[in-house]
């Protein structure tokens, strides 16, 4: 995996297609289908990693969800299954706010 210097820096050479070319260049395979009750998920393990994104939403929430994923990814902070992006906009932890913050610079880097 990348550190953080590592993804911002490759944010800021690949916008505005820096989520999904950093999960293409990270080898994650991305899915979508219709998910209740969640934005999207990560799953982690020996066969590789795979991010699950909620189909029904919009395209920019979809892509937010992405950035959202690979925050956690890359940083190291477990997901929270079943949150959607306005519950982790709205949370108060500091984890939380971490990922969102390198959500943030995956999208629109400084």
């Amino acid at each position: 995996m990348m550190d953080l210097d590592e993804a911002k820096q490759f944010a800021a050479q690949n916008f505005p297609k820096g989520p999904e070319k950093l999960a293409a260049r990270l080898e994650i395979e991305i899915r979508e289908s219709a998910l209740i009750g969640c934005d999207g998920w990560v799953l982690s393990g020996p066969a590789g990693v795979m991010i699950r994104l909620n189909s029904a939403a919009s395209p920019a929430r979809r892509r937010f969800t992405l950035a959202h994923e690979l925050g956690h990814l890359l940083l190291g902070i477990p997901s929270v299954v079943g949150e959607s992006v306005y519950d982790s906009l709205k949370s108060n932890n500091a984890e939380e706010r971490q990922v969102n913050d390198l959500a943030a610079e995956l999208l629109l880097p400084e």
